[in-house]
């Protein structure tokens, strides 16, 4: 995935544990598959510059256990800041190293250049995003916050 006019998805990196157990004793994986709509705003490398995805669709099709992995699409980056408005599409790809366990869910976009972890209450998964972006060609790890409702 890349965005255009000195905005690019290069990579990121972020240690994530999850709680809970998906055999055994413990309580079983949630069930994640099916539909999902997918938003992410406020993702900000501390700079003046913030971007916000709209319009992805998510569609988990694959689960077994704990583990569950499928597709995303379409969707924009709007990234806004001083001399900067950019509308970008996302494009589609996979949805790969998804885990759910207890009330926790992480998974990322094609690879680790886009990675969701948070939580699901519901119908609702919600969390945090990290996401490597280059800016005006300086790259940085930014962060942010992202919902998916489940259709």
């Amino acid at each position: 995935m890349s965005l255009s006019r000195g905005i690019g998805v290069v990579g990121a990196t972020v240690s994530l544990t999850a709680c809970g157990a998906d055999g055994g004793s413990g309580p079983a994986a949630r069930d994640v598959r099916g539909n999902w709509t997918y938003n992410a705003s406020g993702i900000n490398a501390g700079g003046p510059n913030s971007c916000a995805v709209s319009g992805t669709t998510i569609t988990i099709s694959s689960q077994s256990g704990s583990s569950f992995s499928g597709v995303y699409n379409l969707g924009l980056v709007i990234c806004t800041g001083p001399g900067l408005n950019d509308t970008t599409p996302v494009g589609s790809g996979a949805v790969v190293s998804g885990v759910v366990a207890g009330d926790s869910v992480r998974f990322n976009f094609d690879n680790t250049d886009w990675r969701n972890f948070g939580s699901i209450a519901g119908s609702t998964m919600s969390g945090t995003v990290n996401v490597r972006l280059t800016i005006g060609g300086s790259a940085a790890v930014a962060a942010g916050n992202w919902t998916a409702v489940k259709q």
